[in-house]
C-alpha cells in the first residue's frame, strides 16, 4: 500500500526531490483534516493545560498518543533530497497553488489506515466523547469536603467563637455516643428497678432511715396518719351526703304541700329550675330566662334566710359551701327531684298534663343541663303519662323518646320494658275489639300499626340491653371480666 501511495503522489511532486526509500503515509496524518479530529476527539480526559508544549504553543498531538507516535517515526524515515541547483528540493510556489489536491490518495490513505488499525478509529454511530476544554476544576481530587484546610485567615470567626463552637460540637458529639451506647443496652427487670429506687424522693425514704428500735413507732405513726386522711375523706363525703339529703327533704317538702297542679309546677320552677337556669351553663352572655331565673333564686334564697337562719342555723337554704359547688349539689338533687314531682303529680293530679312539659323545659335549658337533670325515670313517667292520657295516639311518640334515649346513651330499666309491653298488650286486645269497635279502628289504622311494629322493634332492643346489663353484674359480682378473664 505505500508503495501505491508514491507511485501516484509523482504527478505533482517532482521524482528527483522524494526519495523512493521510504513510505510517504506519515505525511498524510498532518494535513489540516486530520488535525481538526484529533483535536476534538479524544478517549482520555484532558484539561487544556495538556495540550500545550514546553514553548507555550499548543501541540497538535498528545505526547502519549499513538497519532504523535506515527507522525514522529514518519519524520524520521521521511528524507527530501535537495536538487543539483542547490534548490530545496520542495515544489515551486505556483506549482504549489495550482495544482488539485489528491483526494483519492487521501481516502485512499484513510482506508488503509482502517484496515490496518480498526480498534484505532471507531465506527461513525460509535458516540464520540467531545473533553471539556477548561483549565481547573472546581475540588478535583478532594474525596469530602471535611478533608479540606479551612482558610481561617479569611473568616470572619474569631478565635474565641471558634473555640466555642469547638465545645459545643464536643458535647453534641459525647452525648450522641452516650445515647446511642445507652439504647444498646437491654432493659431488664433489674435495671427498672435500680431506676425506680433511685427516683425514690426524701420524704419516701423518711421511715426507712429510722433506726430499727424507733421503726415501729414510724409505722405506727405513718399508719395513724393514713387512717387520718381516710376518716377525713368519709368525713367529707358524710358532709356531702348530709347536705345532699338536706336540700331533697327540704324541696319534697314544698312538692309534697302543693294543693294543685299549677301550685306544684311553680314550686319545681321556684326551687329546681330556676336554680338550674341561674347557671347559664350553655350561653356565651346570660340570656333574660336565666337572669330572671338568677334573680328569682336570690330572693327566695335571701327569704329563706332571713326566716330561719336565726332560729335553726343548721337549716340555711341552700346548704352549699366551699366543700361542694352548686353545680354538684344540683347534678345529684335534680334527677330524685324531678322523678319525685311525677310521682306527686300521678298520684295527687292525675288528669293533669302540667308534667309532660317538664322534658321540653329541660331541653330549653340547654345541653349541659339536660345533661345532669334528665335521667331515665323521668323519661320513663313521661312516657308512661303520655301512653296514659292519650293512649293509642301516644303510640308514635313514644318510639320518638325510645329513640332519644338511645342517643342520649340513657339505659333502659323493668319500667321501660313493662311500658312496652303494656302497649304491646294493648294493641293485640284494641285490634281484637275487646274495647269496642271504635277502639279496634284506632288501633288498626296504618298509622298506629307502623309505631306498633316499631314498638315490637323496640322490644327486642330493651330486652337486650336488660340482658347484657344483668350479664355484667353477674361478673362484677363473681369477679370476672366481659371476655371471661378473672379479675386479679
Amino acid at each position: 500500500m505505500a508503495k501505491e501511495v508514491a507511485r501516484r503522489s509523482q504527478a505533482s511532486i517532482p521524482r528527483n526531490t522524494i526519495s523512493t526509500e521510504h513510505t510517504f503515509l506519515p505525511v498524510l496524518y498532518c494535513t489540516p483534516t486530520i488535525q481538526r479530529r484529533a483535536f476534538h476527539v479524544s478517549t482520555t480526559d484532558r484539561t487544556g493545560t495538556d495540550w500545550k508544549t514546553s514553548n507555550g504553543r499548543r501541540d497538535v498531538f498528545p505526547k502519549d498518543s499513538r497519532h504523535r507516535r506515527d507522525r514522529d517515526k514518519g519524520y524520521r524515515h521521511l528524507r527530501l533530497d535537495r536538487d543539483d541547483e542547490g534548490g530545496s528540493g520542495r515544489p515551486g510556489k505556483d506549482e504549489r497553488h495550482n495544482r488539485e489536491p489528491r483526494r483519492d490518495l487521501i481516502d485512499g490513505g484513510r482506508e488503509e489506515r482502517r484496515r490496518k488499525y480498526p480498534e484505532a478509529r471507531p465506527d461513525r454511530e460509535r458516540k464520540r466523547e467531545f473533553t471539556p476544554r477548561i483549565d481547573h476544576v472546581p475540588f478535583e481530587g478532594m474525596r469530602d469536603n471535611q478533608d479540606a484546610s479551612l482558610d481561617f485567615e479569611k473568616s470572619t470567626v474569631t478565635p474565641a467563637e471558634r473555640k466555642t463552637f469547638q465545645k459545643l460540637f464536643d458535647m453534641r458529639r459525647i452525648q450522641s455516643e452516650s445515647k446511642a451506647s445507652g439504647d444498646d443496652k437491654q432493659v431488664d427487670l433489674d435495671g427498672i428497678l435500680e431506676t425506680a429506687v433511685d427516683r425514690i424522693g426524701p420524704k419516701d425514704r423518711a421511715v426507712a432511715q429510722f433506726p430499727p428500735e424507733l421503726q415501729p413507732m414510724a409505722d405506727a405513726a405513718r399508719d395513724r396518719r393514713l387512717a387520718e386522711r381516710e376518716n377525713a375523706d368519709l368525713a367529707l363525703e358524710r358532709l356531702k351526703a348530709d347536705a345532699i339529703q338536706t336540700q331533697l327533704n327540704y324541696v319534697q317538702t314544698f312538692l309534697d304541700a302543693s294543693n294543685t297542679d299549677l301550685e306544684l309546677w311553680q314550686n319545681l320552677t321556684k326551687h329546681v329550675l330556676n336554680r338550674i337556669a341561674a347557671l347559664d351553663l350553655d350561653q356565651p352572655a346570660p340570656t333574660p330566662r336565666a337572669l330572671a331565673a338568677s334573680d328569682a333564686w336570690r330572693t327566695l334564697r335571701h327569704r329563706f334566710l332571713k326566716k330561719t337562719h336565726h332560729v335553726n342555723p343548721a337549716a340555711a337554704y341552700p346548704a352549699t359551701d366551699h366543700q361542694l359547688s352548686e353545680l354538684a349539689l344540683l347534678t345529684a338533687t335534680t334527677p330524685p327531684l324531678l322523678a319525685h314531682y311525677h310521682n306527686i303529680a300521678t298520684r295527687n293530679f292525675p288528669g293533669s298534663t302540667l308534667p309532660l312539659n317538664l322534658l321540653p323545659t329541660l331541653r330549653a335549658l340547654g345541653p349541659s343541663a339536660f345533661a345532669f337533670a334528665a335521667s331515665t325515670a323521668v323519661y320513663n313517667a313521661h312516657m308512661t303519662l303520655s301512653y296514659t292520657l292519650y293512649g293509642a295516639h301516644a303510640v308514635h311518640g313514644i318510639t320518638e323518646t325510645l329513640a332519644e334515649m338511645e342517643r342520649g346513651v340513657y339505659g333502659f330499666d323493668e319500667d321501660t320494658l313493662a311500658l312496652v309491653l303494656k302497649v304491646l298488650k294493648d294493641a293485640k286486645r284494641g285490634r281484637a275489639g275487646l274495647w269496642g269497635p271504635g277502639l279496634a279502628v284506632l288501633w288498626g289504622g296504618e298509622g298506629v300499626g307502623r309505631a306498633v311494629r316499631e314498638v315490637v322493634r323496640w322490644r327486642e332492643v330493651v330486652e337486650n340491653f336488660r340482658m347484657e346489663g344483668a350479664l355484667r353484674k353477674a361478673r362484677e359480682v363473681d369477679g370476672v371480666g366481659e371476655d371471661g378473664v378473672g379479675f386479679v
